[in-house]
């Protein structure tokens, strides 16, 4: 990540509302967008990437708070609203005192790239992580016919489990010879092409892969885990299992034996993702009171309400965010 680039999504001009998605970086961006936004009424809704209570432990989320209350102390009609991934991470930011949400950054995914497709089965389960210790790969041990999306990884991590994931699939070739990086269609089909997805992590954020599964129809098979990524599942979509390579197997060759229908999964996660929405619209609008106006509200409504809408993670350089508020204005 370049100095100069932030993850900040310019989601609507007017109303202005921005999404900042919060990975390791130290938010410094909220105080230069808040900046080149002056003295517009502007929304900051920020999307945890990483487990809150990971991050509470560690002694980094106080510190952070205090310091992005203090730089939008002058500016009252920049309000920030802190997106958790499940209701104890929206608990934790209020106990910090700033203004918590329960909001899964997973219900923005493109369900227009991710989708069911026709595709044959190949694989009995597919996992779409980096081979990094806290991805726990080597819990894939006992699955026969497994499939990896992976283009990075971290050598003496996969030279220390090779014996454990050396019979699986690598869909972006070889991993320590440079692997490929997919675009998203051909992750899509790899997906359509598995019967079951993977979640193996113990503590992460809401995990991208994840919602991707669920939209594509895939049952997941999940360690039990800390970060909000179970805010999809349900008992038909999904089995929580013990961190176990026996354990895991059983599960996924449970759904194997008794498929479920990739259809109902689907459509259950939009609707789930939908109601999310809406209760992300009714807060953020409730949180923003009189500095909005009715037809800036009807807007945000159809933007958020929109089951095409998708909020993108992407690096973006303060100069593309002036250029872009710049031509707004001038078209306004």
């Amino acid at each position: 990540m370049n100095e100069n680039e932030y993850f900040v999504t310019l989601v609507s001009r007017d109303p202005l509302v921005f999404r900042i998605f919060w990975f390791a970086q130290d938010l410094q961006e909220i105080k230069l967008v808040s900046d080149l936004a002056e003295h517009e009424p502007a929304v900051f809704l920020v999307s945890n990437g990483w487990s809150l209570v990971e991050r509470h432990r560690q002694g980094k989320l106080l510190p952070m708070i205090e310091r992005l209350k203090s730089d939008l102390k002058d500016r009252p009609h920049h309000r920030l609203i802190m997106l958790g991934n499940d209701g104890t991470e929206a608990s934790i930011y209020k106990a910090a005192g700033a203004e918590g949400i329960s909001s899964n950054h997973n219900i923005w995914l493109d369900n227009n790239v991710f989708k069911i497709t026709d595709a044959e089965k190949i694989y009995d389960a597919v996992y779409n992580a980096q081979l990094i210790p806290y991805k726990r790969c080597e819990l894939v041990e006992k699955i026969q016919n497994v499939c990896f999306i992976s283009d990075t990884g971290i050598a003496e991590y996969v030279n220390r489990i090779w014996g454990k994931i050396s019979h699986a699939h690598f869909a972006n070739g070889p991993p320590l010879e440079k692997p490929r990086r997919m675009p998203p269609g051909q992750v899509n089909e790899i997906y359509n092409q598995s019967l079951v997805g993977l979640c193996l992590s113990g503590a992460e954020g809401a995990m991208f892969s994840a919602g991707e599964y669920l939209l594509c129809g895939l049952p997941i098979v999940s360690t039990h885990s800390i970060g909000g990524r179970d805010a999809l599942f349900d008992d038909y979509n999904s089995i929580l299992t013990p961190a176990e390579p026996q354990s895991i197997a059983n599960a996924v060759a449970q759904f194997v034996k008794a498929r479920r229908d990739p259809y109902r999964i689907r459509a259950d996660a939009l609707s789930r993702m939908w109601r999310l929405r809406l209760d992300l619209y009714k807060a953020t609008v409730s949180i923003m009171g009189d500095d909005w106006n009715s037809r800036q509200r009807f807007h945000l409504e159809r933007l958020f309400l929109d089951p095409t809408s998708t909020f993108p993670v992407a690096l973006t350089s303060m100069e593309e965010i002036a250029a872009l508020l710049r031509k707004d204005q001038m078209e306004k």
